[in-house]
């Protein structure tokens, strides 16, 4: 085993033994969907004119006769507040299911669907990835790159953050649904209350307990080792360049072993994860570091593989808004929609 295997393996072990239980897990579940619960009907009781139980309470009435009066008038159009509540709780997993289930039966026909599923998703997500940061960490989406199966779809949807997104618009749509007054300012007062209310309470329900956690994935994530060899210079054809940062990470080429070289770190991961432009900047050796994992992948990890082909398969490719790197010690700038073998564009 080589020193990298066992620091991977000891990094893993750190971090696993830092996640919740099984019985944990399902007992936070438990906790989401009681809060998945009052909080719609909160939101029913701040909204609902009629839900006002101060107004109700006088000295000639108990509390008894006064909770049953209150809840009896209070309703959202013709139903009950309580019932709207318990529609919320389902509401966001069968948006889930039947989003599974659609988009599976879509991609019998064609993957545009799916794909332009993949595009809004990924636009949604970049703006609440900061929201629900503290659970981006708490699971590994399914492994699996094909998707024949209705399943395997459900695995990817699965993942915990976009689980929550599926339950913040199936309670929203719970509420709206049954209530056509106002709808607007219905929609927009609801939305924002549980924006600010139920997605915290849930990322709060699902983070690590053990702060240590998040820092130590964020400090691996912002500092990994890097290769960097003397031969690569930006002077000369940027063409040729890029040619070696790119050779030069095959530990087994003969050429490598002539190459002086040191070590040093690239946070280059963590702008990748933070970034949401259509071009990103990076080094021809955080180019090499990228090429060298996909290489990896190929070859596969622990038993697993992951090809090169595999974003193209969940037609990820295409839908996460970049378009461009810029090799920025190259001065090279690399489109998405440049033919095949044509030389890298320099810029002045």
């Amino acid at each position: 085993m080589t020193d990298t295997s066992r620091t991977r393996g000891r990094l893993k072990a750190m971090l696993d033994d830092r996640l919740p239980t099984a019985s944990g897990t399902a007992a936070r579940y438990v906790l989401a969907t009681a809060v998945t619960y009052v909080l719609p009907l909160i939101a029913i009781f701040i909204k609902t004119p009629q839900c006002d139980i101060e107004a109700m309470i006088s000295e000639e009435t108990d509390l008894e006769t006064t909770m049953g009066e209150f809840l009896g008038a209070c309703t959202v159009g013709k139903y009950p507040a309580a019932l709207v509540a318990a529609f919320a709780v389902v509401a966001g997993p069968a948006y889930n299911v039947a989003v599974c289930l659609f988009l599976s039966a879509t991609l019998l026909c064609t993957p545009r669907v799916y794909s332009a599923y993949v595009r809004l998703v990924l636009a949604v997500f970049v703006h609440l990835r900061d929201v629900v940061a503290p659970v981006l960490y708490t699971g590994v989406k399914a492994q699996p790159h094909a998707l024949g199966s209705p399943f395997r779809i459900w695995r990817r949807l699965s993942f915990l953050p976009y689980t929550i997104m599926g339950w913040f618009l199936g309670v929203n749509f719970a509420i709206l649904s049954t209530n056509r007054k106002h709808l607007f300012s219905t929609a927009y007062i609801l939305g924002s209350f549980l924006y600010y209310t139920y997605i915290p309470a849930l990322v709060a329900i699902f983070a690590p307990a053990d702060s240590a956690f998040a820092v130590i994935v964020n400090c691996e994530l912002q500092r990994r080792s890097l290769q960097q060899h003397e031969s690569l210079s930006p002077s000369g054809s940027p063409a040729v360049g890029l040619k070696k940062a790119r050779t030069v990470t095959d530990a087994s080429s003969a050429s490598t072993a002539a190459i002086q070289s040191h070590m040093t770190a690239t946070d280059v991961w963590w702008r990748l994860f933070n970034h949401s432009g259509s071009v990103f900047a990076l080094s021809s050796l955080e180019l090499a570091a990228v090429c060298e994992y996909f290489e990896l992948s190929q070859r596969g990890l622990d038993g697993n593989r992951w090809p090169v082909w595999w974003h193209d398969d969940l037609y990820i490719t295409g839908n996460t808004g970049l378009t461009a790197i810029y090799i920025e010690d190259m001065d090279v700038l690399l489109t998405a929609d440049m033919p095949a073998g044509a030389p890298p564009r320099e810029e002045a």
